[in-house]
């Protein structure tokens, strides 16, 4: 008799774990909406789900694509990162009352090394073409696990990174040439990871990050060839063609479904701005990896990434991450 209670109470907590699925993936069948929406399903179906592998995007720091979590790479090894973003959207900078397009192509490489089981160091070099010339940017970042419970699901980083950025771009404005600059960017994270056990036979890790970051954009200034003042069109911009910087606190989320050859992932941070001024747009991405061999990983997805003082659109990425070491 006691052998029936326990069946039937078992049956039953299936029974409502498979009722959720349905319920979420009926939810899903009607249209994604926004990233919010596709991340927060995720989170729905992890949350069904009763050591975490550290996972390495287009930024010197293990993460999703450029947002971080609370992983690092395990210690004596080295993950190295190529990859290529495309970029849409427009400038901020221009002096018209519509912004000059902000479209170009983008490459990135870089590499992170763990030290010790709680720490990780990271590299990286951006280089974005636009028709208005280049950006080039060199990155270093730190994470540093601070805490960790396998048993729980649970761990917290801190992490830092700093990214400073050079500019060869000039756009035309009423018959005036203007030459951009781009601030250089401080960023303070604390992430948290929630690690859930598989709920389906496929399906072996769902993580879902949750964290706050700090980041501070420098000053930077702008040069015209004309007399006629920046201030008269842009905000935060001087007559001289200054553009104050600023600092901002905001949250950011991450998800990752993880199988044995392939994950889907992503993230999301919201706009960076000051009087309708976009120091940075909304940052969201989507993307599939997929394992090659032992030590190679390739990601393919759209992002929103774009250059500072942008508003930008979606647009496509590529990633390969190999790793060196154990």
């Amino acid at each position: 008799m006691a052998a029936e209670v326990r069946l039937t109470a078992k049956s039953g907590e299936l029974g409502a774990r498979r009722a959720a699925v349905l319920r979420v993936a009926a939810y899903m069948r009607k249209g994604y909406g926004t990233m919010i929406k596709v991340l927060l399903a995720t989170l729905i179906v992890a949350m069904c789900c009763t050591g975490a592998l550290a996972s390495v995007g287009l930024e010197p720091a293990s993460g999703y694509v450029h947002l971080p979590d609370a992983q690092v790479v395990q210690a004596g090894n080295i993950e190295g990162f190529a990859g290529y973003v495309s970029t849409r959207g427009t400038n901020e900078l221009g002096r018209a009352i519509i912004p000059p397009i902000c479209d170009g192509n983008g490459y990135t490489l870089g590499a992170v090394g763990g030290l010790g089981r709680k720490l990780e160091l990271g590299v990286g070099f951006t280089s974005i073409d636009k028709d208005a010339g280049n950006a080039d940017a060199f990155g270093v970042a730190a994470k540093w696990r601070f805490f960790d419970r396998p048993e729980s699901g649970w761990a917290l980083a801190l992490g830092a990174s700093y990214r400073n950025w050079n500019t060869d771009m000039q756009v035309s404005q009423f018959g005036d040439v203007i030459s951009l600059d781009l601030p250089a960017v401080t960023s303070i994270y604390l992430a948290a990871d929630k690690t859930f056990r598989p709920c389906t036979g496929s399906v072996q890790r769902v993580i879902g990050t949750i964290g706050v970051v700090y980041d501070d954009y420098s000053s930077s200034h702008l040069s015209s060839e004309g007399d006629f003042p920046f201030s008269a069109y842009d905000v935060p911009i001087s007559e001289s063609g200054c553009v104050a910087g600023d600092s901002f606190v905001s949250p950011f989320i991450g998800a990752r479904v993880e199988a044995a050859k392939w994950s889907l992932l992503g993230e999301f941070r919201p706009k960076l701005e000051t009087d309708g001024f976009s120091y940075q747009s909304i940052l969201w991405s989507l993307a599939v990896n997929a394992r090659i061999g032992d030590s190679t990983s390739a990601t393919a997805g759209v992002s929103t990434f774009n250059l500072p003082y942008t508003r930008s659109d979606p647009a496509f990425f590529f990633e390969i991450t190999h790793r060196f070491g154990k």
